[in-house]
């Protein structure tokens, strides 16, 4: 039996919750522009982001270990997406796993979303479904470019993989 059980809708909500997050920032600004105040907006940019961060922290987290519950298994689960953003270290470009996007998340140092319209003050800003995260590991700086989209897709297909194989999800 596995010595971790997940709630594997919850981790499907917490994805859920991450990508609306995302795709509802332009309306939700365009939406309250005429009735708010820019302080206010700006409140709502940073619950927005608060948000964001909760739900892309414990998703890699409670992700990270159930997908250690396949490889303690030697299984290779499938995903959608070969890549779900680009990571940069000592100069060299390379594709982001799921796996590695979940090890760089839960050590990242900082995270930077990307926003639009650049030109405009924050208050008028909307977020834009990547993430770019910095982190340090083995004394060497990294960088990396999180899509958003594929992380959740990937995340949302390691689960269902994992619901369905009892022989690793241990009902």
């Amino acid at each position: 039996m596995s010595k971790y059980l997940f709630d594997e809708q919850e981790i499907s909500k917490e994805l859920i919750i991450l990508l609306a997050t995302f795709n509802a920032s332009k309306a939700n600004h365009k939406l309250l522009d005429p009735i708010a105040h820019s302080k206010d907006l700006l409140l709502i940019f940073y619950i927005e982001w608060r948000i964001i961060q909760e739900n892309l922290i414990a998703t890699a987290i409670k992700l990270r270990i159930v997908d250690d519950q396949f490889k303690k298994r030697t299984i290779i689960p499938s995903f959608p997406y070969s890549g779900v953003g680009q990571f940069t270290e000592n100069g060299s470009t390379e594709t982001l796993n799921f796996r590695e996007a979940c090890n760089k998340i839960i050590h990242a140092i900082k995270f930077s979303p990307k926003t639009s319209p650049k030109n405009k003050p924050e208050r008028d800003q909307h977020y834009l479904p990547k993430i770019d995260m910095e982190g340090t590991q083995r004394e060497i700086d990294w960088k990396a470019e999180l899509d958003i989209k594929k992380y959740v897709c990937d995340g949302l297909s390691l689960i269902k993989q994992y619901d369905e194989d009892w022989n690793i999800s241990s009902r």
